[in-house]
């Protein structure tokens, strides 16, 4: 899934770019792809693989339509912002949808149908995806004290 959404954001944005930046950026790019599964995560919702993607893919479609890519810089900060306004002005309908009794419950029993497989949830694991891209980042690098003055304390 991460794969195809990273050739789509590929061909949306990094057509006419060199391929040393497509490489710097699909950490931050994929990093950016899995904060949804946070936000999801945080509320206490799942998501199928299929209906992710799908979600993912709605946000790209609405940047290509609307965005102005030649004026972004640094693209996964773009995408980035992109995808959590989206969840800011939309997440209120994804967790009532994704909360709803309906995805919780199989009725088909009632009708004496077998029962059917359960989709993947992608959000754990995507979550423990989100957390290695993240911890990824260096910090500030840690100056070495001076043995030759005393401390302060």
């Amino acid at each position: 899934m991460i794969e195809r959404l990273l050739a789509r954001i590929g061909a949306l944005a990094y057509r006419a770019k060199r391929v040393d930046r497509w490489m710097q950026d699909q950490r931050p790019l994929m990093e950016a792809l899995t904060w949804p599964a946070v936000w999801l995560n945080n509320r206490g919702v799942g998501m199928p693989v299929a209906e992710y993607e799908a979600k993912l893919g709605e946000i790209l479609d609405i940047i290509a339509r609307h965005g102005d890519l030649e004026a972004v810089r640094f693209f996964p900060a773009y995408l980035g912002d992109c995808i959590r306004k989206h969840f800011a002005h939309h997440g209120d309908e994804i967790y009532a949808a994704r909360k709803h009794v309906r995805n919780a419950v199989d009725l088909g029993f009632l009708r004496g149908a077998p029962a059917r497989p359960q989709p993947v949830d992608a959000v754990a694991t995507l979550v423990q995806v989100h957390a290695v891209l993240a911890a990824g980042k260096r910090g500030a690098k840690i100056r070495k004290s001076d043995d030759s003055q005393g401390s302060l304390f």
